[in-house]
């Protein structure tokens, strides 16, 4: 195995089964290895976390009395449009989607599905109207979807 320094890309060398011929020496093949899974990862939007003032990933969370808590996470590395989550978070959170400028820590909100067309519609910096200060929250357990919960301010 070799790594080309410059562009990342890896060069392994492998033996498989041929039986059709339709590989020849010298040709080359794209695959997709899976390094390993991790049965307990979560995998949260990128859009629900951002960075405090230190750089340190954090999301809201919306807690069991329906009031939000900010919760510090530990990402091991993005995967699509997520992250691989490893500490901070549990299956089952729920994590407000849009509107964490405004969000503040105890903040009472009333959870309501999130869908990713309506996150669009409120514009750039995902501001839904005035009276939705903690707008959107999805799913943390596993990955997080359009089917998740939202986030409402009262």
């Amino acid at each position: 195995m070799t790594v080309a320094r410059d562009t990342g890309s890896v060069t392994i060398r492998a033996i498989f089964p041929n039986p059709q011929g339709l590989l020849l020496p010298g040709m080359y093949v794209r695959a997709h290895l899976i390094e390993g899974t991790q049965a307990q990862g979560i995998l949260a939007p990128q859009q629900a976390v951002s960075r405090d003032e230190r750089g340190n990933p954090i999301a809201f969370v919306v807690g069991p009395d329906n009031k939000l808590e900010a919760r510090q996470l530990t990402t091991s590395r993005a995967i699509g449009d997520k992250w691989l989550v490893t500490s901070g978070l549990k299956p089952g959170d729920r994590l407000v989607m849009d509107g964490t400028m405004m969000a503040q820590p105890g903040m009472p909100v009333q959870p309501v599905p999130w869908t990713p067309e309506a996150s669009a519609a409120a514009g750039p910096g995902g501001q839904g109207a005035p009276a939705s200060p903690a707008g959107g929250a999805a799913q943390g357990g596993g990955s997080a979807g359009g089917s998740a919960p939202k986030a409402k301010g009262q």
